[in-house]
């Protein structure tokens, strides 16, 4: 059906330096520490096309996000109009970079973010 996993980020990821080092460039070392400094990373949330769109997603990301204690939780995904993106944002995430390239890549990404505890 899916899988996903999350960890606590941390100074010396590869994700977590590249993010903060781009929220700190366009909105200064205050947001980037606010969204980051303590962040739980959702690095990987996939469902098979069969079971989109029928709360697979939503109950993964809030498993993966019950009882964490970081202060948000954060992750990167296409930027543009996907079921994921809008998945994100019914559960409160709010664009913290949009159109973002990471170094090697080409295709434009949003970083995303929300206070934890989830409502």
């Amino acid at each position: 059906m899916g899988f996903a996993y999350g960890f606590h980020g941390a100074h010396g990821q590869w994700w977590h330096d590249v993010v903060f080092r781009a929220l700190d460039a366009q909105n200064g070392r205050n947001v980037a520490e606010a969204w980051l400094g303590d962040a739980f990373e959702l690095a990987e949330i996939h469902v098979h096309p069969d079971y989109q769109g029928k709360g697979v997603g939503r109950a993964m990301i809030r498993t993966l996000c019950a009882g964490r204690r970081e202060r948000s939780g954060v992750l990167s995904t296409h930027d543009r109009p996907t079921a994921a993106r809008h998945l994100y944002r019914t559960l409160g995430f709010q664009d913290l970079l949009s159109r973002f390239v990471f170094p090697g890549g080409h295709e434009d990404y949003a970083i995303v973010g929300r206070p934890l505890p989830l409502d």
